[in-house]
C-alpha cells in the first residue's frame, strides 16, 4: 500500500527596512511588509528537494528603482541599482535570516522601491541566477547621510 503525506510546508520571507542618519544614529524609519516569494523561488526549493545537482541557495540581495508591483511569475526586478551577497546570514530552526547593510557611499542619488532575494547561479551581475523573493516598498531617496539596513527571515511554517 502506498501513503502519501499530505503536508504543507508554506514558505514566507518578511523583510524589515531600517533607515539610520549616518551623522547622529537616529532610526528614520522602520518598514516591515512580507516578500512574495515568487514561483521561480518554489520551483527552486522544490529542486532542492529532487536533489537536482548544481543548485546554490539564495546568496545575493538586490534593489532596484522599479515599482511595479510583485507578481508570481516575475523572474527579475529590473532597474537593478546594486546588487550584492549578504553582510549577515543567520541560521536557527526552519528559519534562516539574511541582512544586507547598505552604507553611506552605496547607491546615492538612487529612488529605491524594490529589493529581491536571488539564488542558484546568481552572481553580482544583474539578470543571473533565479528570483527567489521580491518586496516593493515606499520609496527611499538614498543619500550619504543614509544607511538602509534591509533583515529578511525566511520561514518555513507547518
Amino acid at each position: 500500500m502506498r501513503r502519501y503525506i499530505n503536508e504543507d510546508i508554506p514558505l514566507s520571507a518578511n523583510l524589515e527596512i531600517r533607515v539610520e542618519n549616518v551623522f547622529s544614529g537616529e532610526i528614520l524609519k522602520v518598514e516591515r511588509m512580507h516578500n512574495l516569494v515568487v514561483t521561480s523561488g518554489r520551483n527552486l526549493v522544490r529542486n532542492f528537494l529532487n536533489c537536482d545537482t548544481g543548485l546554490t541557495g539564495i546568496e545575493y540581495f538586490s534593489i532596484s528603482t522599479s515599482t511595479s508591483v510583485e507578481a508570481a511569475s516575475d523572474t527579475g526586478i529590473g532597474n537593478e541599482v546594486i546588487r550584492d551577497s549578504f553582510t549577515q546570514k543567520t541560521v536557527a530552526d526552519a528559519s534562516l535570516n539574511l541582512k544586507y547593510y547598505l552604507d553611506s557611499a552605496t547607491a546615492n542619488g538612487y529612488t529605491i522601491s524594490k529589493a529581491a532575494l536571488f539564488g542558484n547561479g546568481a552572481t553580482t551581475s544583474s539578470g543571473s541566477g533565479t528570483l527567489y523573493a521580491e518586496a516593493l516598498f515606499t520609496a527611499i531617496t538614498k543619500t550619504a547621510s543614509i544607511a538602509v539596513t534591509f533583515s529578511w527571515d525566511c520561514n518555513q511554517t507547518v
